[in-house]
């Protein structure tokens, strides 16, 4: 009996590790708006778009498309991308973001 508690157990973590997986983004990602295509390998988030990535580089404009599959942020208008750790500020209208 013991046994097949641990199996489900087992079964029960490596189903949410696989659920976790599907859409795992190395970044924080805040906007008005947040729609996801292709079976969740792309993203797309429009209004007010705020990213912070897991290495504190903060990117702020007003549309995002990541593409899940490439690892790939495109951020587009009013950009501002901030990174503390190198004291540095950037603006633009368009930043691809490959985070490989």
């Amino acid at each position: 009996m013991k046994n097949r508690h641990t199996y489900f157990i087992l079964l029960i973590i490596i189903f949410i590790i696989k659920a976790k997986s599907t859409f795992a983004v190395p970044f924080n990602i805040k906007a008005e708006e947040i729609i996801f295509q292709n079976n969740k390998k792309l993203m797309i988030a429009n209004g007010n778009v705020e990213i912070i990535s897991d290495n504190g580089i903060i990117i702020k404009g007003n549309k995002l498309t990541y593409d899940k599959s490439k690892d790939v942020l495109k951020i587009y208008g009013n950009i501002i991308l901030e990174d503390s750790l190198k004291n540095l500020k950037i603006y633009s209208e368009e930043i691809i973001y490959d985070k490989k």
